[in-house]
This record gives C-alpha cells, structure tokens and sequence, in this order.
C-alpha cells in the first residue's frame, strides 16, 4: 500500500510538470479568419477499434500508424495492430517516474536509483531502443533529485528537468548539459522548426517562454495570466484556445504574439473542446463533448473544419466505466481510449490524400 500510495504521488507531481494546460494572457492579432459553421461533413480519417488492458493508466502515447503505448502504475504496454506486449520494468535497482515516447521504437523512462540512501534519489534513465533497454547511469555526483524528461529530439538526444531546479539539462549521447533558468521547466514544444521553452515562473506572476538552439536557451518574454484559456502541443505547433460562454477561438504561437486563425462556435454553452491533436494549427483532431457527455470528432484540415461521421457512436462519460484519455499525434494516427467492460482503444488514421 506505502508503494502504491507512493507511486500515485510521483506521478501526480509529473502531471505537474508535463501538463501542457496553463494559463497565459498575451495579445492576439487576426489571421485567416475561417467561418466556423456550417461544418462540411466528410470523414478523412479511418477508426479500428480494439481491446487492449485496463489498468489505471498514467499517460498514453501514438508511436506509429501500428503502434500505441499504454503506460499504467509499474507497466508500459505496447500495442501493436491490436496485439498488446508488456513492456515493463521489471529492474528492482530502478524506481521508474515517467516515460517520455518518440516513436514506435524508442522511449525513455526517468527514474532514479532504488533503493534510495540516506534521502537522496540519484537519477537514472532507462532507453528503450528497438527491443533493447539499457540503464544510463550520471557520472556527475551533484546531480541527484525527481527527474522527468520533458521532450526527445531524436534517439539518444533529450532534455530533462531535476525537480525545485531552475536549470533545463541536454542529454546528448551520454553528455549532459546545463541551462541556468529564472524559471522551472515546464513544457518543450517545437513551432514551425524550432523548440521553446514554457517555463513556470514564481506563483502569479506568469509564464516565460524561452527558445531553444544549438548554442544554448535564451529568453524571449513573459506572459501573464490569463483565464479561461487551454494549451495543446502539437507535433509542431502550440496552440491555444480561449473559450467564453461557446465561442472557442484558436490562436498558434509565434516568436512575437499568438495569432487567430479560427472561431468555433458550439451549439450549447455545455458543449466543450476536450482534446486537441495534431500534426501542425493547418492538420489537427478537435474532440468534442457534448451537453449529453458524449465524444465526437472534429478534423481541421485545408482551413475547413470537417465532423467525422464515422468515429465510433455513443462513446461518452454516461456510456463507459472507467477512464477515458487521447494520445498525442504521430505519423499521421491519434488514438482513443475508453472503457467499456474492457478496455477499448480506438484509432484514427489520416487517409485524404
């Protein structure tokens, strides 16, 4: 019970960290403003569903047009054409805190050494690549704390934060990196080409965004609060909604502003954007539920918002048991999953050519 309880507070302090929702206020300039209604209704994505195991699930992830992984309390299964492999840790000398997945062949887990001495969590990271894990060690003694890694750009290359530091830290092929901050990290994300930074900084005072180069990570401005908005990462983009009453305006990030690019309009004050996934602010899935809780999907694409009328019917809070999550977007493929005497996963790939 002390290991379950223990496990469920790491975890609720990641989600701190790698929550991609937060709160910001900056001025908006108008672009490409698009007639949210009516919808045209043409499906271009094609949904499976499957059955895969129910667990309480952490996070859930897209690897490939194949390829899912689920990660639950201790386990973190691959889910391959509807064919599930349980991936987990099963090393008693590493104590996993979160996996951060890149693609169908390659994760990272952030971890630390078990068991701990004398209060200290040295950190440790195990790499999954193609089949094979292995345990990376930190030559650096005075590295020691809560580490989750927070964005993988390409196999053997990430960044990672060590928790209360104000410092982003570069793992190149066994080389690690430090960046001095004003801030905590809190969110990596790449907009068209480039990584940024959103960094925590003290309690009201807002968010700084810092872009990231090769040379080092280097401030670009403060954003104070600002309510009733949502943040989503894109594969490459950032994008914002601000919803009042039901009017929903989407808005991209840029160096310089955050512009407007789309107003979607719900038909009840009840109904609520739930998810958003995507490629890019010019190829994302809206999620929506409705006043009756039900889901329904939505697909931005070529600057016409299109409903997708064959994502699976009746799918809502009512009608399941259990949780209901969404992945992010990869290869052209998001997945879906609810419970429903049984876990369910469903699956969306882009098919308009």
């Amino acid at each position: 019970m002390k290991l379950l309880f223990e496990s469920i507070i790491k975890y609720f302090i990641v989600s701190l960290f790698i929550g991609i929702t937060s709160f910001c206020f900056f001025g908006c300039k108008s672009d490409m403003p698009v007639d949210s209604s009516p919808f045209r209704n043409s499906n271009i994505y094609n949904f499976t569903t499957m059955y895969v195991p129910h667990d309480t699930i952490i996070r859930m992830a897209a690897g490939d047009s194949h390829t899912a992984f689920i990660e639950t309390l201790g386990h973190v299964y691959q889910i391959k054409d509807g064919v599930t492999t349980d991936l987990s840790n099963t090393d008693t000398t590493f104590s996993c805190n979160a996996t951060n997945f890149y693609d169908a062949n390659y994760f990272v887990m952030s971890g630390y050494k078990s068991p701990v001495v004398n209060g200290y969590k040295i950190p440790q990271f195990k790499i999954y690549n193609n089949g094979v894990f292995t345990k990376v060690n930190f030559q650096d003694s005075s590295l020691f704390g809560y580490n989750v890694v927070l964005y993988t750009v390409s196999p053997g290359k990430f960044y990672f934060m060590l928790y209360q530091q104000n410092k982003l830290y570069l793992f190149d092929n066994g080389i690690v990196t430090s960046y001095s901050l004003n801030s905590t990290p809190g969110t990596i994300f790449k907009s068209q080409g480039n990584l940024y930074l959103y960094a925590n900084s003290s309690p009201g005072s807002g968010n700084d965004i810092y872009k990231i180069t090769n040379e080092g990570v280097n401030f670009l401005r403060r954003e104070p609060i600002e309510m009733h908005i949502t943040q989503y990462r894109l594969e490459n983009d950032l994008i914002k909604v601000r919803t009042l009453n039901n009017e929903n305006i989407f808005s991209y990030f840029t160096e310089n502003d955050w512009t407007d690019f789309y107003t979607f309009n719900t038909e009840s004050t009840l109904d609520r954007i739930w998810h958003v996934t995507g490629e890019s602010r010019n190829k994302f899935v809206m999620i929506l539920n409705d006043s009756n809780s039900i889901f329904s999907v939505y697909a931005w694409d070529r600057n016409i918002l299109k409903k997708q009328e064959n994502f699976p019917e009746g799918i809502g809070y009512g009608t399941t048991t259990g949780y209901i999550t969404a992945s992010d977007y990869k290869d052209n493929t998001f997945y879906f999953y609810y419970y429903n005497v049984g876990g369910r996963l469903v699956r969306g790939n882009y098919v308009r050519n």
